[in-house]
């Protein structure tokens, strides 16, 4: 349209260029011009058809023309065109030859100006001159536009082409190319191409153009309402069209950038991208971002198929829709690929959505994955699968856009139902559950939710179930619950069934071996346990259900009440209950019984019964009273009437066999009704061993209190139980209780004869008690005590402890006194008189004490004339007064003041005081001996006290030990006590023996670990021992008789007391020291040790002990307290260790030293024990109760010659062999043997003689060896057969003789020797009795002194018979015979024996070849002889 107006306005000018060229030179004169400025206009307008204004016309030359004012109107004669000027270029040839707008070349405009707008009908305004205009046109020149402006009005808009400059070739008409450009709206625009022919082409360049600028002249509805472009920008825009004939075709694309739009409120920015297109297709990618949030659109759009095509992928790999869309509940990155295809007027979509973690609805989620289609207003969503609720869910959907209904599938795997507490408040466990949803629109009522599901170890409000499973389904009001069952822990179950339909129920329910304790995790207060079987029904409106049940259960407690069966029945709805039947049995008796009815409606009645037969007490105490320690059994009757607002009830209750707080109540009885509020108690009767007590009175509704107590015979023994001590007597009391129970009042009063209170005797107590309004009064409340009495009267509010009192002490015994207070003592003693007001209140209270002990003694040391005034004020201890004598002359006082919370200020003087008083207050057993003379300054605070003591002893000494003077000054500051000086001095022989000790010991070291502390909070004292004396060693040791010695040296102590540092030398030359289980005393002893902080060594320690020495050394670490590292070594040689076990000389070579087994370090002692020449004696040994300490052992015991193994009444052997001791004491590892050489055992004070005696040592994890001895001996006629065998501790002991008796005949034979007969039985059986009596107790320490003295290897006293060759029968008759031998070799005896009763005696020799073979010869004092041989043989 526009080449054809173009062409029409310069063939307008053409023609007027030809008419003037024609014209010649009239043309120059101003006639003409006027005349062809007409004539132009009318061949314009005939050619356009419309109105053309020329204002003048002037002819430049024969070859050009100009034309000003220029204006072309349109059909409705508004301007469409104007040119300022306009030269017309031409051939004036051409134009004489044939008069045409072929002879102009060219016309060049000036400023044209063309106004372009559309007409209400949508027609533009230069559409009608086109069509209307000539279509004569023969011009073949070229137009030209300079500076020209196209100005465009569509919909009440404007657009303008300014700077519009160009070319227009009419060479190859119908065909014009243009080549044009321009600004337009800022951006630049070129256009260029062929026009108007057959075959039409155009291409169009724009950059930088803003959308912004363009958006006015979209058609109304061409954007969506809920979409506003707010700006953006076409960098570059080209465009290629070809017209040919009626095809036409075109290709281009556009780059935009910086696009802004809000799309359904969302601001989307950054909008940029690609769009290529021709005639069929078109090729989008774009992309965008809203909030920070990316996303992607690629692909293409067909428009060659009539209904647009669609090709495009929406992506993105991380978009948060929550971020764009602040309002939904879904928060999370999406990564998502989505394809949109088909016809744009039924598009489809397929797409996979991804999210590695968000939340919806406030629930996280992670793994989410879903695939979606949409076709047919229908959206499926498919392979839906979430982690989520710590398990997985997984899924399936569709909903219809059209009508919104839908219908979905879910799975639920390990679903941690915890998760879900705002859905299922309570549960816990793992659900898993196939779960379909169908429905339609947001009316969630008739939704369709149906399924199954199962919960795996889970909860409901603490009430556990192994596993539940369930089926159901709902719509709308109405469920149907196909069935719900649970497995319990402990094999219980429960089952649900049944629908509920609107406001209906219909129920049914059981439960099997249910576990009843778990109730309690639903319903606290529900306190019960057991095991349960139940089967019911719920029936009825929801609002008020009816519930029917019977239920037993066995073993188990129901509110604190034990049963092992319980049965019952009940039925009942919110307007009331009945109780078929309930009865509790426990250990087969029925205990619990309770039937009757309860109304919660209307007047609301009550009719029940309760029996209680043989209930124990303290179960019922554990449910109404579980802080009071009450035991015994309970029948009790109660029925209850009335109405639940004011019930009534009689009861009857018997308590029986019981005790409250360790005391026994023999029984309880009493009636008791309630009636309009008032519990009325009638005849309670409570008897016990303890007290015999009426009560009566009531109780009314509120709560006021009218009560009588009455107690007889109280027995006040079984209060001790409460006693640090005993306590013994008996006691009256009465009383009344009022006021209320949360205010009573009570009054009352008691007496006792006679009590004892821990040992010591009271008389008379008697006292007022009275409570009241928080007020407790004690009046004339006293007792006498050992001539003593006491008084007391006294108040104290209990809201604002206020106290006042005054107690009154009139010859009180000390001693009792602190024995009723649990401080019993043996030191304390005297008589005291005072008396003691109190005051204050008991949180400060105030007392003043003035008291006076005329006599007394301490630890048994006279004290006497003590005045005592002490006071107590803001907690403040006040001594005004404390001064007493002791003894003769010494004298002590102390003064000043305490505070409790603060500072203190106490002066302590004694003078001239008996040493022995400190001795015994220490506990030292050894009679300690002195005069003391003692200051201490007391300051500082209670908390960190401060302390200056000085102290001087005389003539001192405890024990064997004894010094002249004693003297030690000390100060305490601040946790330390700085030893200025303690010197021990003793004047023997002229020499002064001194030791001395200076320095500081913090109280913190006391327990404390030396790298836990400062060095300054370390001890630091130094022991000088210049000048010291052994003497002092039987005060540290019971053991010690005496010792002498001159030691010297000093040690400086550090570190603490849980880990002390030593660093010294001490010696000790030509020292003494007697042991009391030794004969003799070690002398020569000489001892140099060193210490140097935890390192100890031990160069020296000899010595002497009889003839024989000894040599220890060795070296040891300490750790702390404990030795380790310890290496010492003892030489002993011939030892004369003479103890009451041990005789002779003692050889040993001892190892001590540090040894490990199994990880851990013990002692190990090692090395050989060699006796020789000795005799030893098996000493008792107490039994303790504990086990040896562990000590490793390698011992070898070796005996030599002569070792004697010698007890008075029970064996005398000579011993050789050896033996190895190793392992441990706790499991010792034993080798060897020891066996007799020869010797005698006793039994039942009859000597055997010892042929074979072993002691064989090997037994596992024990000490004692394994004993083999057989001995015999002869009495009368008989040969006795002694054997022992077994292990020590547990030796069978068997008894044979020849001829043949049984054993007890054999131990009366023994026991009675002559007395007797075997064919009798017993002669004078008591005085043989008391023979034998004699002889184990008194002869045998006359037997063993003798041997000592005599130095005999054998001196026996011993019963005999004796033959009397001087009577006709030959009779025997029992003497006495003392019998001694004594060894001249190894195996040659002398023995002599000499009879009483007669004068018999005999001298013989025995030698023994081995044990088994021997000779003996005898003779006596009639020369008659006698000799044997004595042989045994094993067969």
């Amino acid at each position: 349209m526009k080449h054809r107006s173009a062409a029409v306005i310069v063939g307008i000018l053409i023609s007027m260029g030809a008419v003037c060229l024609l014209l010649g030179a009239y043309l120059r004169s101003d006639g003409f011009m006027q005349k062809a400025a007409g004539l132009v206009q009318e061949q314009a307008a005939e050619l356009l058809a419309t109105r053309v204004e020329v204002g003048a016309v002037s002819v430049d030359s024969f070859h050009s023309l100009s034309l000003r004012d220029l204006v072309i109107y349109d059909q409705q004669d508004a301007v469409l065109a104007k040119a300022k000027s306009a030269q017309v270029s031409f051939s004036l040839l051409s134009l004489l030859r044939e008069p045409s707008a072929a002879a102009v070349s060219k016309v060049s405009l000036v400023s044209p100006e063309v106004w372009l707008s559309q007409q209400a009908d949508n027609r533009w305004n230069y559409e009608a001159i086109i069509e209307g205009g000539s279509s004569r046109n023969a011009f073949a020149g070229k137009v030209s536009v300079q500076d020209g402006q196209l100005t465009a009005r569509v919909q009440g808009q404007q657009l303008a082409l300014t700077d519009l400059q160009g070319q227009l070739d009419f060479a190859a008409q119908p065909s014009v190319r243009l080549t044009l450009e321009g600004a337009l709206q800022g951006a630049t625009v070129k256009a260029s191409g062929d026009i108007g022919g057959a075959r039409q082409t155009l291409s169009l360049e724009g950059e930088g153009i803003q959308v912004e600028d363009y958006l006015p002249f979209l058609p109304a509805g061409t954007l969506p309402d809920n979409v506003t472009v707010n700006g953006g920008r076409v960098d570059r825009l080209v465009l290629a069209a070809v017209k040919t004939g009626e095809d036409l075709s075109f290709s281009g694309q556009a780059e935009f950038s910086n696009g802004q739009a809000d799309i359904m409120g969302t601001a989307v920015e950054d909008i940029g991208g690609l769009f290529a297109f021709n005639e069929k297709e078109g090729t989008l990618f774009v992309h965008a971002q809203a909030a920070e949030q990316r996303a992607a659109l690629h692909g293409k759009i067909r428009w060659d198929t009539g209904d647009p095509y669609l090709q495009l992928v929406a992506e993105s790999e991380g978009f948060d829709p929550s971020q764009v869309l602040t309002n939904i509940p879904f928060h999370g990155s999406v990564a998502f690929s989505a394809t949109i295809y088909g016809q744009l007027s039924a598009p489809r979509l397929d797409g996979t959505f991804r999210s590695a973690a968000g939340s919806a609805y406030g629930y996280a989620f992670s793994n989410a994955t879903a695939k979606v289609h949409y076709e047919d207003d229908r959206i499926a969503v498919r392979e839906l699968s979430v982690q989520a609720f710590g398990g997985s869910v997984q899924g399936e959907g569709e909903f219809v856009t059209t009508d919104q209904s839908y219908l979905a599938h879910l799975k639920l795997q390990d679903v941690d139902l915890s998760a879900l507490a705002d859905f299922v408040p309570g549960a816990t466990g793992r659900l898993q559950a196939d779960i379909g949803l169908q429905g339609k629109g947001q009316d969630l009522t008739q939704m369709a939710v149906y399924g199954s599901a199962a919960v795996l170890q889970g909860s409901y409000h603490g009430f556990a179930v192994e596993r539940a499973d369930a089926s159901f389904y709902r719509m709308g009001n109405a469920l149907t619950l196909d069935f719900l069952s649970a497995r319990l822990p402990g094999g219980g179950s429960l089952g649900l069934e049944g629908s509920v339909d609107g406001d209906s129920l219909n129920m049914s329910f059981y439960a099997s071996g249910a576990d009843l304790s778990q109730v309690q995790a639903l319903e606290p207060q529900a306190d019960m346990t057991g095991r349960a079987d139940m089967q019911g029904t719920v029936q009825g409106p929801l609002a008020n259900p009816r519930v029917q049940v019977s239920f037993t259960a066995v073993d188990g407690a129901l509110f604190k009440q034990p049963y092992t069966h319980l049965t019952g029945a009940a039925s009942g709805s919110l307007d009331g209950i009945g109780i078929d039947s309930f009865t509790m049995e426990n250990g087969g008796e029925p205990v619990w019984l309770v039937d009757g009815s309860i109304g919660f409606t209307g007047e609301k009645r009550v009719d029940l019964r309760i029996d209680t037969t043989g209930a124990r007490m303290e179960d019922i105490a554990a449910l109404v009273a579980p802080d009071q320690p009450i035991t015994g059994n309970v029948d009790n009757i109660i029925e209850i009437t009335g109405t639940l607002d004011n019930p009534s009830a009689v009861g009857y209750i018997h308590f029986y066999q019981g005790s409250y707080r360790g005391m026994l109540l023999s029984g309880m009885d009493g009636d008791y009704t309630i009636r309009d509020g008032v519990t009325t108690l009638q005849d309670f009767h409570i008897y016990s061993p303890l007290v015999d007590m009426d009560l009566n009175g009531t109780i009314n509704a509120e709560q006021e209190l009218n009560l009588r107590v009455a107690a007889h015979e109280i027995q006040v023994d079984r209060f001790g139980s409460h006693l640090p001590y005993p306590l013994s007597g008996r006691g009256r009391f009465d009383g009344t209780i009022g006021g209320t129970l949360n205010s009573p009042l009570f009054e009352g009063r008691l007496d006792a004869r006679e009590m004892v209170v821990n040992g010591q005797t009271v008389t008379d107590a008697h006292g007022d008690v009275r409570y009241r309004g928080h007020r407790v009064y004690l009046d004339h409340f006293g007792f006498k005590q050992n001539d003593g009495s006491y008084e007391l009267k006294a108040r104290a509010n209990t809201e604002t402890g206020e106290l006042d009192g005054k107690l009154t002490v009139d010859n009180g015994d000390i001693n009792a006194l602190l024995a009723m207070a649990n401080l019993k003592n043996d030191k304390l003693a005297g008589r005291l008189n005072g008396t003691i007001l109190l005051g204050g209140t008991l949180a400060n209270p105030l007392a003043q004490l003035n008291g006076f002990v005329g006599q007394g003694s301490i630890a048994g040391y006279d004290v006497h004339d003590i005045n005592m005034n002490l006071s107590l004020a803001n907690h403040v201890i006040t001594l005004d007064q404390f001064q007493g004598k002791q003894g003769v002359s010494g004298v002590f006082a102390a003064k000043g003041t305490a505070d409790l919370e603060g500072p203190l200020q106490v002066q302590f003087s004694a003078q001239g005081i008996d040493a022995g008083i400190l001795g015994k207050l220490a506990g030292i057993d050894a009679k300690v001996r002195g005069s003391v003379n003692l200051d201490a300054q007391l300051g500082g605070t209670m908390a960190e006290p401060a302390a200056d003591l000085s102290v001087a002893i005389m003539n001192g000494g405890a024990g064997t030990a004894m010094f002249d003077s004693l003297t030690g000054i000390f100060n305490l500051r601040q946790g330390i006590i700085e030893v200025n000086q303690f010197v021990v001095k003793k004047l023997l022989n002229q020499q002064e023996y001194k030791v001395s000790a200076a320095g500081k010991i913090p109280l913190a070291a006391l327990d404390a670990n030396a790298d836990e502390l400062d060095r300054k909070d370390q001890f630091d004292l130094t022991l000088s021992l210049d000048h010291a004396d052994l003497s002092i060693l039987p005060i540290l040791s019971k053991n010690v008789d005496w010792a002498v010695g001159a030691t010297k040296g000093s040690l400086r102590i550090t570190g603490t007391r849980n880990q002390p540092l030593f660093n010294g030398a001490l010696s000790l030359s030509d020292g003494a020291m007697k042991f009391k289980q030794l004969a003799q005393p070690i002398t020569d002893m000489n001892v140099y040790a060193v210490f140097s902080g935890t390192h100890f060594s031990l160069d020296k320690c000899t010595g002497r002990l009889g003839q024989g020495t000894y040599s220890l050394q060795g070296t040891s670490e300490f750790y702390g307290i404990q030795p380790r590292n310890y290496n010492f070594s003892l030489q002993a040689d011939a030892l004369q260790a003479d103890c009451p076990f041990y005789q002779g000389p003692l050889t040993a070579a001892l190892t001590l030293k540090e040894g490990e087994i199994f990880g851990h370090k013990h002692p190990q002692l090692s090395g050989r024990i060699f006796i020789d020449r000795a005799m030893v004696t098996i000493p008792s040994v107490p039994d303790t109760g504990s086990s040896l300490p562990t000590v490793l052992l390698d011992l070898d015991l070796e005996l030599g010659k002569k070792v004697r193994f010698f007890s008075p009444l029970l064996y005398d052997m000579q011993l050789a062999g050896a033996a190895h001791f190793g392992g441990s004491t706790t499991h010792p590892h034993t080798a060897g043997a020891i066996y007799a050489q020869k010797g005698t055992v006793s039994y039942l004070k009859t000597v055997f003689k010892v042929r074979e005696a072993e002691a064989r040592f090997g037994q596992a994890n024990s000490f004692l060896p394994a004993v083999t001895l057989r001995a015999d001996t002869k009495i009368n006629h008989t040969q006795v057969f002694l054997a022992l065998n077994g292990p020590a501790d547990q030796m069978a002991l068997s008894l044979t003789s020849s001829p043949e008796l049984s054993e007890t005949q054999i131990v009366q034979l023994l026991t009675l020797r002559s007395a007797y007969d075997r064919n009798n039985g017993f002669g004078s059986e008591m005085s043989s009795m008391i023979d034998v009596g004699l002889q184990m107790s008194f002869l045998g320490e006359v037997e063993s002194a003798m041997r000592n003295a005599l130095n005999l290897d054998e001196f026996t006293v011993v019963r005999d018979t004796s033959t009397s060759k001087k009577t006709a029968d030959n009779s025997a008759h029992e003497v006495y015979n003392i019998k001694m031998g004594k060894y001249i070799t190894d195996k040659l005896m002398l023995r002599y024996i000499q009879s009483f009763g007669n004068e018999g005696r005999k001298v013989g020799i025995e030698y023994d070849f081995n044990n088994q073979l021997g000779l003996a010869f005898d003779w006596d004092q009639e020369h008659d002889y006698t000799a044997g041989i004595e042989a045994r043989f094993k067969f």
